[in-house]
Parts: C-alpha cells; sequence; structure tokens
C-alpha cells in the first residue's frame, strides 16, 4: 500500500469515527482500521528436535525431514513446565506468575531453513536460545504472508483524550491503526501516525522493518509493540505523543531491536511479559517509568535472558509508583 507522502500534498488516510470492542469487557478487544492477517494460520508440527544444539549455532537435528525444503520457514517450539528451571536459573518462578505454573516455557522462534541434511536442517539464522533435547523441542511450521509493506502514508486518527489506562476500550484501542500478523520480508517506511490510540501491532511477524516512521497528537496506549515474532528491527523513528508504552515487545519475541529510535521522558520503554528474549535497544533515548515496562503479574517475568540496553540514552527514570 503506497502513497505519495505523509506531507502537504501527501497521502493522508483519515479515521474519523472510533471502532467498538468486539466485546464490551475486553479492553483489547477493538478492531483496527487495517487488519492483515494470511487467510491460515497456524504451525503444524513437522519434526521432533533430537539432539542438544546452542545458541549461536544453526543445525538442529530432527525426527525426519519429510516435508521440509530449502527457503522455507519455521518455528523453534517449545510448550514445556520442566523447562522453567532451566530459563529462569539461578532464579526460580513466583506463583503469581501464571504463564509459567500453567504452560511452563513458551519458545516460538521463526527461522528460513538455509538447507536440509541427512537427519538435519540448518538454518540461515543462528539460534537465540539454546536447545536442550530432554525437553518437548519441537520444528513446526510457519504460515505467513510475504512482502507486505506500507509506505509514504500519513495515517491520522481522530482520538483527542485526555487518556487513561485501562479505563475504557475506547482509551485502550478506540482509533487504532495497523495489525499485521504472520508477515515475514515485509515493512513500514516513510509513514506518520497521528492522534491515535495504539499506532502499529505486529503479531508473530519476522523479517520485519519498520524505519523512518513518525509518531505525534495525542497521547494514547500503544505505539509500536511486537509479539510472537523474530527479527524485527524497529529504527530512525521518533514517537513525539508521549504513548503510555513507547518501544514495545513482548509474548515469546526474539531478537527485536529498537535502533536509533526515541521517545519522550514521560513515556517508558515496555516488555510486556510473557518470556520475550534476545530484545536489543540501540542508540535509544528516552524514559523509564516505574510500573510501566511491563506487563501483569501473570504475564511475568517481564523479560528471559540476553536483554542489552546499548548506548541507551534515559532522558527521566521514575522509581516510585506514587509519581504515577
Amino acid at each position: 500500500l503506497r502513497g505519495s507522502g505523509q506531507g502537504p500534498g501527501g497521502t493522508e488516510l483519515f479515521m474519523e469515527r472510533n471502532f467498538e470492542p468486539a466485546s464490551p469487557t475486553d479492553l483489547a478487544s477493538t478492531p483496527f482500521m487495517f487488519i492483515a492477517v494470511p487467510t491460515v494460520v497456524g504451525d503444524p508440527t513437522r519434526a521432533t528436535i533430537t539432539a542438544n544444539a546452542a545458541r549461536g549455532t544453526r543445525i538442529l537435528q530432527v525426527s525426519t525431514t519429510s516435508g521440509l525444503v530449502a527457503e522455507d520457514w519455521v518455528s523453534v517450539y517449545l510448550t514445556d513446565i520442566d523447562a522453567v528451571p532451566d530459563f529462569l536459573a539461578p532464579y526460580s518462578a513466583d506463583p503469581a506468575w501464571t504463564d509459567l505454573s500453567t504452560s511452563g516455557i513458551l519458545v516460538r522462534e521463526r527461522h528460513r531453513i538455509e538447507s536440509i541434511g541427512v537427519g538435519t536442517v540448518t538454518l540461515r539464522e543462528p539460534l537465540l536460545t539454546d536447545i536442550d533435547a530432554t525437553h518437548d523441542w519441537t520444528l513446526r511450521g510457519y504460515r505467513r504472508m510475504e512482502e507486505l509493506g506500507f509506505e509514504d502514508i500519513a495515517f491520522i486518527g481522530n482520538w483527542q483524550g485526555p487518556f487513561v489506562h485501562h479505563r475504557s476500550a475506547l482509551d485502550d484501542g478506540g482509533w487504532s491503526a495497523l495489525d499485521i500478523t504472520r508477515a515475514v520480508n515485509s515493512w513500514i517506511r516513510r509513514c506518520t501516525f497521528t492522534n491515535w490510540n495504539y499506532g502499529v501491532f505486529l503479531d508473530t511477524c519476522s523479517a520485519f522493518s519498520i524505519l523512518q516512521v513518525t509518531l505525534d497528537g495525542t497521547p494514547g496506549h500503544h505505539s509500536i509493540h511486537a509479539r510472537r515474532g523474530t527479527g524485527v528491527l524497529v529504527g530512525l523513528s521518533r514517537d513525539f505523543s508521549s504513548h503510555w508504552h513507547g518501544p514495545s515487545m513482548g509474548y515469546q519475541s526474539a531478537s527485536t531491536v529498537y535502533w536509533r529510535y526515541g521517545y519522550n521522558s514521560d513515556s517508558s520503554f515496555d516488555s510486556h511479559g510473557s518470556q520475550p528474549y534476545s530484545t536489543l535497544l540501540d542508540v535509544v533515548s528516552g524514559g523509564l517509568k516505574y510500573g510501566r515496562c511491563g506487563g501483569s503479574i501473570a504475564d511475568m517475568p517481564n523479560h528471559l535472558r540476553h536483554f542489552v540496553m546499548w548506548n541507551y540514552n534515559c532522558l527521566l527514570y521514575t522509581s516510585d509508583a506514587a509519581d504515577e
């Protein structure tokens, strides 16, 4: 979807009236202005991973290679309660973390296959976590769209505020712009998002870039949030709106990168829980606020291993919940 630029004389898509939630009691059920999702979704099991593999390596030993081909995408997949001690060591889980107590460790790492061998699969990119084959690791499919792009458009909402977090479905998502699910090798670039409760939501997207994007206007709920995908890059972008959740990721995301990204001191970076890992903030500038850096207690820990803040410029740190 290509416009002719987001400045004067460019392309403007205006959402005048808000959408209503699908369920009045579910604050997160309000639909987005644009929704992109494959007609068939899901990750069918293809093989069992039969041997240990270290983070940073690319070769997996599998029970079968039937149906697997080079250049296809797969999911390195784990749902296992018994894996909790390995992933949290030297720490232990709190009983209030119900994600861990009911489902255990959740890994949904997305990869493209480079080649197929005798009982082996070689990935194009290295693993982002260690694999212990004594746990229930499988290689699954990854149904998806490819080469989906939004560029050179001004997306204009009509949210006027004032915003109150979780007060209503209107606050949390009445004007929501882009909801993109299961897109790979895709992008958003040179776009502006003005007066939205929710700017961009990426679910299960991989090898996805958001570049040269500006968010402005009335403060809302989420600016950009990525979950359950691998290799999302958000860079050369700025949020002037002071959204409640600034640069955000979570829910089994891996290798999410915010690079040369700026947001205001009264907003906050957000790792929204449910076991993301291997996140990088590189040359990011903005605020950190107590009570806004993660999701609910049930979704904790907010982040697993390999969280890196590199050249981070903290404009304001608020350490006391009373300051909210």
